[in-house]
């Protein structure tokens, strides 16, 4: 069986991913035409950027508050 550690990390580490998917399809949906201008060293440094304040700042702190809310409800700990 997989223990609880395991599936609450595996449960972090989808979130995360769906999150940072969302993230990056909003910004280049919003603001693609004008990155296209900006070499690509640009457009990778102004995108990361933005993912990794959005991850750290507003969507981790909720993921991982979900997660331990997740695992207490099913009677484990993390």
């Amino acid at each position: 069986m997989i223990s609880a550690a395991v599936r609450a990390r595996a449960a972090t580490t989808l979130a995360a991913w769906a999150a940072a998917f969302g993230i990056v399809l909003v910004l280049l949906t919003l603001f693609g035409d004008a990155l296209a201008a900006l070499a690509m060293p640009a457009r990778a440094l102004l995108i990361s950027g933005v993912l990794v304040v959005v991850m750290v700042n507003l969507v981790m702190p909720r993921v991982s508050a979900a997660v331990d809310r997740w695992c207490a409800s099913t009677g484990e700990d993390r």
